[in-house]
């Protein structure tokens, strides 16, 4: 659907993997042994990213604790990333639920999502996805990997942020530049990219984040989602410290806790009803068309099938006989 054959063929080959994955030792490692076990889990994980949007089509919300592997487009790894789940849920949204129209990706990863970005910098979401719209919301560290300045031409919202970013700038630009933008494009699905490579000492990120800033990170995206009635899931992407699942299992129990996640009711009758309507308008006004057609037809004929031979149809013929009378 994504990745095209000469990109899957690339991995059967250590090196390519070892290039993509940025570790040099995997070179030296038989392709059987990294795809048993370095591919195969992120091919499991790239399939909880597309089940979690299904859920959260179905609930409202939900969360893939793996994923978001944001370096990776159709035709490229990096970054640690080989497979692109951001763009393939954009594909799978398009196929499965085809009255859907927009998605916004919203990625507070430290990192330039580049991946899927090089993938709508490139046309793929319009040749696959001819009706959809997408918008990408994107806060990064613009002075780290990838800085790939080609694919920026492709985010619609491009908060970059310097080295050593407070929690209150970051909040600050977050509250002031997140609702505009979704009332602006009005989207109806939303994949939130939440790595929390963000945080204070994080040795790639480079910003300085509280553990109490990612938080109040998260509960704000999901406020703005959640209070107009737009599904999200969230995938956990980066983060490179032991504290890590600390503080996203904080962030997890919070959301939890002040939007009652778990008693949310079924979304999914609710969210057709909003974005299924037309095409459910059109199927009825087919349907019934059809039904005026067959109708016509029956007056038009004066013979009906019964017990698989033909007979005068008795309405029309009693109709005849009045108007002989007459």
């Amino acid at each position: 659907m994504l990745h095209p054959t000469r990109y899957l063929s690339k991995l059967t080959d250590s090196s390519a993997v070892a290039k993509f994955m940025e570790m040099s030792t995997l070179s030296y490692l038989p392709s059987s042994w990294i795809d048993n076990s370095l591919l195969r889990p992120m091919r499991y994980a790239v399939q909880g990213s597309l089940l979690a949007s299904e859920k959260a089509i179905e609930y409202g919300w939900s969360i893939n604790l793996s994923g978001g592997y944001h370096h990776a487009s159709a035709e490229a790894g990096g970054g640690f990333c080989v497979y692109g789940d951001i763009s393939l849920i954009v594909l799978r949204l398009q196929t499965k639920y085809s009255q859907l129209r927009k998605v916004m990706i919203i990625d507070l990863d430290a990192h330039q999502g580049n991946g899927y970005e090089r993938d709508k910098h490139d046309g793929l979401f319009n040749k696959k996805c001819k009706d959809m719209k997408v918008f990408i919301f994107d806060m990064y560290n613009q002075y780290i990997y990838p800085r790939d300045y080609e694919s920026r031409r492709a985010i619609d919202y491009n908060g970059e942020l310097s080295h050593h970013c407070s929690t209150d700038t970051f909040l600050k630009q977050l509250r002031q530049n997140l609702a505009p933008k979704i009332d602006h494009f009005q989207p109806e699905f939303v994949i939130y990219n939440a790595g929390t490579d963000c945080l204070e000492h994080d040795p790639l990120g480079n910003l300085d984040i509280s553990e109490e800033g990612v938080i109040e990170r998260d509960q704000i995206v999901f406020d703005e989602c959640l209070k107009r009635n737009i599904p999200i899931t969230m995938l956990l992407s980066g983060g490179y410290q032991k504290n890590n699942a600390a503080v996203i299992t904080r962030s997890l129990l919070n959301l939890n806790k002040k939007f009652k996640l778990f008693s949310q009711p079924n979304w999914r009758d609710r969210w057709l009803q909003l974005y299924g309507s037309q095409k459910r308008q059109k199927q009825d006004k087919e349907e019934k068309q059809e039904q005026k057609e067959d109708e016509c037809q029956t007056e038009k004929s004066s013979y009906y099938i019964h017990n698989y031979s033909w007979a005068p149809n008795p309405k029309i013929q009693q109709n005849q006989q009045e108007n002989e009378k007459q």
